[in-house]
């Protein structure tokens, strides 16, 4: 089961992975809700049990219209976890990690992107490697001394090739509270309350006065402060990464934070610089879908990276498509990294086979009665495919050729007991499950009763 978070409304997730087979065999349940619709409660034992409201936003003639319970096997994390207006759903975040479910991007690196002073951090470190090496260059120290001079200067023309592509982060001061707010690093600065999203929570201060302004707001709110020097720019940049799919956008507006009305966007040639800077961010944070931001000074004509966007990232209309299909294939090789084939199984006289089945398939085969026994019911839950990496049972053609080979049989009767202790299993979680709904019920029926019951008191009283 892959499960979709977040992102676009109106991208239907359910075609888009339409027919698509795990390790060529198993087809991808897909379902899809935003952090709102979601509840969940972790076990240690058994993995996260995942409740998914009917969403406020369908799309018709899916799933998302009822409530479904499940036992994801995959995240694609398409929006932040946390909103511009006090949103907060990093507990689900929490929930999905103490489980240790397969994601993109990670879910630890989506736990980093949580706080950007941390991106920031990660970013930083970079620049910081340029800059030692740069000072090692310019010392005479990158050299190393001595050996083949051949292999020498081949190797000193390559680290400065990698020197060439400076990584230009823009440089920033952070304060932990408004108190140590008492001075600042230079005007106009560009400074940003906490971790906020799409150019909220930022201002432009021209001098000291509005600096102080800005300070006293900031003393009612319980949050970090960061700041930055503007820069004037006559067009800021995008790159995207999508696994190992670029792409690179210049974008013009005449707001300075770059949105409005007049914000319109062309396609750039991807460079090795710009190539170069986004995989050294995307490697430092662990990002497999990100895209990086920054702005072209008109003053001295230089490029400033100013942040870094994790797998949230909005995709440009006109490409949308075909990022998708991108994004697609690369959530299929992670699963298929997370979820490979089982190991082929091979009988003593017969060519190896690799089969799956459901328990009741194995019951049938193996049962003496002469009914049938009927398949559990569908339960989203209890998958009907034996669990990923389990011993699969040989099937009635590879036992026929093993004769009265007992180890045979008692490994079979191994595997088959191992199914059914993974479907108990399985039952327990959705006991579990359906446990807390109940109660949940039962709580909220009673509220509705004691509500109702105090309207009638209310009414008499008056």
């Amino acid at each position: 089961i892959l499960l979709v978070i977040g992102g676009n409304p109106s991208i239907n997730w359910y075609d888009v992975f339409k027919g698509q087979l795990l390790n060529g065999e198993e087809e991808i349940q897909v379902e899809m809700a935003h952090w709102d619709e979601i509840s969940l409660t972790s076990y240690s034992d058994s993995g996260a049990v995942v409740s998914l409201h009917p969403s406020a936003r369908p799309i018709q003639g899916t799933s998302m219209t009822a409530h479904r319970t499940i036992k994801p096997d995959f995240l694609l994390v398409r929006s932040a976890c946390r909103g511009v207006i006090g949103q907060d759903w990093r507990t689900v975040l929490y929930g999905l990690m103490f489980s240790n479910i397969p994601s993109l991007n990670s879910l630890h690196s989506l736990y980093l992107c949580q706080e950007k002073p941390i991106v920031y951090a990660r970013l930083n470190e970079i620049r910081r490697r340029h800059r030692h090496r740069q000072n090692q260059h310019a010392s005479g120290g990158g050299g190393g001394g001595g050996g083949d001079s051949g292999d020498n200067g081949g190797g000193q023309q390559q680290q400065l090739a990698e020197d060439d592509f400076y990584f230009p982060l823009i440089d920033q001061t952070y304060y932990a509270t408004w108190r140590e707010m008492t001075f600042s690093t230079g005007f106009p600065l560009v400074a940003k309350i906490g971790t906020a999203h799409a150019g909220f929570g930022k201002m432009k201060l021209k001098d000291a006065g509005e600096f102080e302004d800005f300070r006293s707001v900031c003393a009612l709110q319980n949050q970090y402060v960061t700041a930055e020097p503007f820069i004037d720019w006559d067009y800021d940049f995008r790159i995207q990464k999508i696994g190992s799919h670029y792409r690179a956008f210049r974008r013009y507006s005449t707001h300075w934070k770059g949105k409005g009305m007049t914000q319109h966007d062309e396609d750039i040639e991807v460079s090795p610089k710009l190539k170069y800077w986004i995989d050294s961010a995307s490697q430092a944070l662990g990002m497999d879908i990100c895209a990086m931001d920054g702005v072209h000074s008109k003053v001295d004509g230089k490029e400033y990276i100013i942040e870094l966007n994790d797998s949230a990232i909005g995709l440009v209309s006109r490409h949308q498509e075909e990022d998708l299909i991108h994004i697609r294939d690369l959530v299929m090789t992670r699963m298929a990294l997370s979820y490979p084939p089982p190991p082929s199984s091979s009988s003593s006289s017969s060519s190896s086979t690799s089969s799956k089945q459901s328990i009741s398939e194995v019951v049938t085969e193996n049962s003496a009665a002469a009914t049938t026994s009927s398949s559990p019911p569908p339960s989203t839950i209890a998958a009907q495919a034996p669990a990923r990496g389990s011993s699969v049972p040989a099937t009635a053609t590879e036992r026929s050729g093993g004769g009265d080979n007992a180890s045979s049989d008692v490994a079979r009767l191994q595997a088959q007991l191992d199914e059914v202790q993974h479907r108990l299993n399985l039952l327990q979680v959705q006991h579990r499950a359906l446990q807390q709904e109940t109660a949940a019920h039962q709580a909220t029926e009673k509220k509705d009763k004691a509500n109702k019951k105090g309207g009638i008191f209310s009414s008499k009283n008056k």
